[in-house]
């Protein structure tokens, strides 16, 4: 099992404990998450299954705040 997919069963174990006990706040608090992305999860399981809840590697090519070559060489 790689260290990817021991990822996603820990987020589908919380799933999981937030269902057995009633209490999405103390699975949050056992597991180290936050209830906001206790939903995010939530919502990936749901629509996505297992597969969704794998860390997905960046897009190549796609740095954010990235700014157009053109003015990066004006800058420098």
């Amino acid at each position: 099992m790689t260290a990817n997919e021991k990822v996603a069963h820990r987020k589908l174990s919380m799933l999981q404990l937030a269902q057995e006990l009633k209490s999405v706040s103390e699975a949050c608090r056992i597991m180290g998450y936050s209830r906001s992305q206790f939903y995010e999860i939530k919502r990936a399981f749901q629509t996505g299954g297992l597969e969704a809840l794998l860390d997905k590697p960046p897009i190549p090519g796609s740095i954010a705040n990235k700014v157009p070559p053109e003015i990066e060489d004006k800058v420098l």
